[in-house]
């Protein structure tokens, strides 16, 4: 009877963690990419200099976040995301405008692919 119930109150400690490791997975993905959604009206609105500033707090915002994404995903996921989002700042330019979206969009769906990796394992 106690091994059963220690096993019970295990299993409810894990399926916890990871409901917890979720919510911060959404979350954080959800802050990054709201980040960069407003780094790219900026740059739309012809603000390149804050753009660039803008794209940068999101990689900042993200690279935070690595610390437990790094437990949760694949780090070939989150090197590509990396990679991407240290570019970013470099086409906040008035004459880079299609590479800057389409690189942007690129993160954006690299966000997207962390979380489909993550619940993609349950």
């Amino acid at each position: 009877m106690k091994r059963s119930l220690s096993a019970l109150l295990l299993l409810a400690a894990l399926v916890a963690a990871l409901g917890a490791a979720g919510v911060y997975l959404r979350r954080s993905t959800a802050r990054v990419d709201t980040a960069l959604q407003a780094a790219c009206v900026l740059a739309q609105n012809g603000q390149y200099k804050t753009s660039a500033a803008a794209y940068r707090e999101a990689a900042a915002e993200a690279e935070h976040s690595m610390r437990l994404w790094r437990l949760l995903v694949r780090r070939n996921t989150l090197e590509a995301l990396q990679q991407t989002l240290a570019c970013l700042p470099g086409y906040a330019q008035q004459d880079n405008l299609a590479d800057l979206w389409v690189e942007t969009a690129r993160a954006r769906c690299q966000l997207r692919q962390l979380t489909a990796s993550f619940f993609g394992s349950f």
